[in-house]
C-alpha cells in the first residue's frame, strides 16, 4: 500500500508542472525547466500564465508555438492603409504580439527577470461569431547561461548549444529546413504591421 501511495504523489507533483497528466491552469505560476502550455476545452478570454526561473543562471526562454487564434485585423481602411494589428485574439509576451495560424513557429525571449508573463487573450465568440476556434499549445524550455566562457564553466551546461545569439527572435541551427513569416498560413494570412524582428541562422 505504501508504495502505491508514493507513486501517486510523484504523478501528482509531476502534473502540477506540465508534465503529461495534466493541464497547466491559467493564472499558474511555472518554475519548471520545460513545459507545455495548452488551452483549456474553454478557454477564458484572457488567459496569464507566470513564468518564474528555474535557476538564477537562466537568461533565455525559447517557445515553440502551434496556435490557431483571429488573423490580423485591418485597423484603418478609410486611409487605404493596410496596417494589421492584432486586435480580436493574440499571443503576448514581452514587447511582442502574435496572432493568426501558426502550426509550427519558435521564438526565444531574453529573461533577466524573475519572472515573465505569457498572456493569450481571445475575443467573445458567443453571438455566431465567425472567428476561429482558439487553441494553443505552447512548449517552453528555460535556457541557463554559463558564467564565463572558460572550458570549466562552459562544460557542466547541456543549454550552451541551444542559445540565440544576443538580438535574435528566431535561431535556426539545422542545416535544411523551411523559414516563414507568422501567420503566413500556406500563403493566405497577412502580416503583422511594425514587426521587425532578425531571425538567425548557425
Amino acid at each position: 500500500m505504501l508504495k502505491q501511495i508514493v507513486v501517486l504523489l510523484a504523478f501528482v507533483a509531476f502534473a502540477a508542472h506540465g508534465f503529461p497528466g495534466g493541464k497547466i491552469k491559467c493564472g499558474s505560476s511555472i518554475s519548471s525547466k520545460t513545459f507545455t502550455l495548452s488551452n483549456p476545452s474553454n478557454p477564458p478570454n484572457d488567459c496569464v500564465y507566470k513564468v518564474k526561473s528555474y535557476s538564477s543562471k537562466v537568461c533565455q526562454l525559447r517557445l515553440d508555438i502551434e496556435m490557431v487564434l483571429a488573423a490580423p485585423t485591418v485597423s484603418n481602411v478609410q486611409s487605404g492603409r493596410n496596417n494589421t494589428k492584432c486586435v480580436d485574439d493574440f499571443l503576448e509576451i514581452g514587447e511582442y504580439k502574435f496572432c493568426g495560424r501558426e502550426p509550427n513557429q519558435h521564438i526565444y525571449i531574453p529573461f533577466s527577470e524573475k519572472t515573465t508573463e505569457i498572456r493569450v487573450f481571445s475575443s467573445s465568440r458567443s453571438g455566431g461569431s465567425l472567428l476561429p476556434r482558439v487553441s494553443w499549445n505552447i512548449r517552453v524550455k528555460q535556457l541557463e547561461c554559463p558564467k564565463g566562457l572558460s572550458a570549466s564553466s562552459v562544460l557542466p551546461y547541456s543549454d550552451f548549444d541551444l542559445l540565440a545569439p544576443a538580438g535574435c527572435l528566431q535561431y535556426f541551427q539545422e542545416k535544411t529546413g523551411l523559414i516563414s513569416s507568422f501567420n503566413l498560413d500556406s500563403g493566405r494570412g497577412s502580416y503583422t504591421s511594425g514587426l521587425s524582428y532578425a531571425i538567425c541562422l548557425k
